[in-house]
């Protein structure tokens, strides 16, 4: 194996949340320059640093494939053990030969605050990327940069760990964290994913190979003369309990009207209309507010609110990003100035601003 190190973006949703955990459901997320990064180097034992973890844990491999670690505080890192699992079955299936050996792994990530609370920039997605990211670069079957296909390799792998894992997300955070930039997301079939075999390594091969149905992660440009913002409400908010608190499934009606909104902006940027790109993401900031509440939930905080009611008076258009309930909120400028000007206002009014930008590869 050859030591390296990798770097995976967070992540913001901008639009089409709880839609798009639906089969062929669109949203639009931006991969943003807050990073998790991962060391991977030979080692006498394998083990896990994290800055997440009290101590270093060790951990062993099961004659049958399993990762066991029985370090203090184990159960906390589901996402890695199965990132090194999945990992580990992809590279055996494919490489019968191959002598994986020991080793470390160190993680250090900005995605949260000092106090390890995490600011709701997609740090799941990220580690769970990043660890297959670095194992198979640590092997040799991919290398830097990332062309087009092992970026989807890495989404697909991603999506399959996760789905193994039984969580209920969109799998857009994971696309973000693979691809970077700004995307047009759109989840494939899920019945055909649940149905598909991914028990064994040479399941995960036949998997890795076939198209998707459905699946689309497209690129979207940000106009150059806008500006984007985040802000973090200082809450941290569960996108699994609050996908699992969920009592009804969505109806058609959401479905198709989310879609029409998520396609009106992507087109909105395309078109670099802010009016009518200001108009739609509030519509759809609206749409999943009635939708939360019919199931007796709430969608924007009072945090979230005070953010997105002062930008909007600003100018700038804002919404809620992701599941809702804490985590962050974002505006858009139609230029720097106003953006600047609002960000006074926002500093006079204690919000606490992520100095973020959009993240490319």
């Amino acid at each position: 194996m050859k030591a390296c190190q990798v770097t995976v973006p967070g992540k913001l949703f901008w639009a089409g949340e709880y839609a798009v955990t639906q089969s062929q459901q669109k949203a639009i997320v931006a991969a943003v320059d807050a990073f998790l990064c991962l060391e991977i180097e030979a080692s006498d034992q394998n083990e896990v640093i994290s800055d997440l973890a009290e101590e270093r844990l060790t951990w062993s491999r099961t004659n049958a494939g399993k990762i066991v670690s029985t370090s203090q505080g184990a159960d906390n890192f589901s996402l890695i053990w199965e990132g090194i699992r999945l990992a580990e079955q992809y590279l055996f299936a494919k490489y019968p030969e191959i002598d994986l050996g020991h080793y470390r792994i160190t993680i250090k990530s900005q995605l949260h605050d000092p106090n390890g609370q995490k600011y709701g920039l997609g740090s799941s997605a990220a580690v769970l990327v990043a660890c297959l990211r670095g194992i198979l670069q640590a092997f040799s079957d991919i290398q830097e940069p990332l062309s087009e296909e092992d970026r989807l390799k890495i989404f697909k792998l991603a999506a399959i760990a996760e789905a193994r894992l039984k969580m209920k997300g969109s799998f857009g955070d994971l696309a973000a964290a693979s691809h970077g930039g700004l995307l047009l997301y759109q989840n494939f079939d899920r019945s055909w994913f649940r149905r598909a075999k991914k028990t064994t390594g040479q399941d995960v091969l036949k998997l890795l190979d076939k198209n998707w149905p459905g699946l689309l992660i497209q690129s979207l440009v940000f106009p150059d003369d806008w500006a984007f913002y985040a802000f973090w409400v200082g809450q941290e908010a569960s996108t699994e309990k609050i996908l699992t608190q969920q009592k009804a499934l969505l109806d058609q009606t959401f479905l198709a009207q989310s879609q029409n909104l998520v396609e009106a902006l992507s087109h909105d940027l395309e078109a670099e209309d802010f009016s009518s790109f200001a108009k739609h993401l509030s519509a759809n900031q609206d749409l999943i507010e009635d939708q939360v509440q019919s199931q007796g939930s709430y969608y924007a905080s009072p945090a979230l609110n005070k953010v997105i009611n002062l930008a909007r008076q600003a100018g700038l258009a804002a919404k809620v990003s992701g599941a809702g309930q804490g985590d962050c909120a974002i505006a858009i400028a139609p230029n720097r100035a106003s953006g600047q000007a609002f960000l006074q206002e926002a500093q006079a009014a204690a919000l606490t601003h992520l100095d973020l930008d959009l993240y490319y590869f």
